[in-house]
């Protein structure tokens, strides 16, 4: 259970790795303390996706390949751009 300290709400955390270990994990808690998630990853994991709209938050993947200087340049204005801000 997350403290009311460290709760997040209305916030939205950019989880890059976010589809498998400790990058799921991550996610998972963020999305526990209240956040909304995008997970920045090369393959989507359909079980996280489930995992974090089912504690109602809302849930984007972003396909990139972190280790490509022009994809994670992108990653900021894709968030921007998915979320309407």
């Amino acid at each position: 259970m997350i403290l009311d300290q460290f709760r997040v709400d209305h916030q939205v955390a950019v989880v890059t790795g976010g589809s498998r270990g400790i990058g799921q994990a991550i996610a998972l808690g963020l999305a526990e303390a209240g956040a909304d998630i995008v997970v920045v990853s090369r393959t989507p994991n359909g079980d996280v996706e489930k995992k974090i709209t089912s504690m109602g938050r809302r849930y984007v993947h972003l396909a990139a390949d972190l280790t490509q200087r022009e994809q994670t340049r992108n990653v900021i204005p894709a968030v921007l751009e998915k979320w309407g801000m």
